[in-house]
């Protein structure tokens, strides 16, 4: 009888250890990568938004949102819940009016709160407005005859809420890549409207 005692005494710890590392793997797996959000396209002209997210911790509280370039994080926008367990998916949304957005992810929303995981840019023109033959960078609407001064000021404008976003993440190095990409993208705004 002590023998069935004792081996049922050392399996608790083994039970309790197991447990653990079934914890600790799921979470391991939950992680999987860094969270990424992209939209279908960096351009729209009054189409739908397709949205994919990658790597979300599957919460019921994990939501996506567009906002306007430059809004606060704890502005909520147009928003959606991703479907509880998702991991990966597409959410899709109504355009905006014209104007340059930024799609944020909020995973974990219960405990982070306002933090966003992840974040992408894209813009929405007048239909019929043509982007940039300029590789990646697409042009900010033709300015009014004229009005050459008000087409860097916008440039300028993006540039400082480019910026502003940047400063935002913690991540080491991060932060000098999206300044570095931010002031690339400046330059060719401002060649774009010096061109015009």
């Amino acid at each position: 009888m002590m023998t069935t005692t004792s081996q049922k005494i050392r399996s608790i710890p083994a039970l309790i250890i197991l447990m653990i590392m079934v914890f600790c793997c799921q979470t391991a797996l939950a992680a999987g990568g860094e969270p990424w959000i992209e939209t279908d396209q960096r351009v729209y002209q009054g189409e739908d938004i397709r949205v994919r997210f990658f790597n979300a911790p599957g919460y019921s509280n994990d939501w996506i949102c567009i906002v306007p370039v430059g809004a606060p994080d704890t502005e909520a926008g147009d928003f959606q819940y991703i479907p509880a367990g998702a991991r990966q998916g597409v959410l899709t949304f109504r355009s905006p009016r014209p104007g340059r957005y930024e799609v944020r992810a909020y995973y974990n929303y219960r405990s982070g709160g306002y933090l966003v995981s992840a974040r992408n840019r894209f813009k929405v023109e007048y239909p019929g407005q043509h982007p940039s033959p300029d590789r990646g960078y697409h042009e900010p609407g033709p300015p009014p005859p004229g009005h050459r001064g008000h087409c860097i000021d916008r440039c300028r404008d993006d540039f400082e809420a480019t910026l502003t976003g940047c400063r935002e993440h913690s991540k080491p190095g991060y932060q000098r890549r999206c300044e570095r990409k931010a002031k690339e993208e400046e330059r060719r705004c401002v060649d774009w409207c010096n061109y015009r």
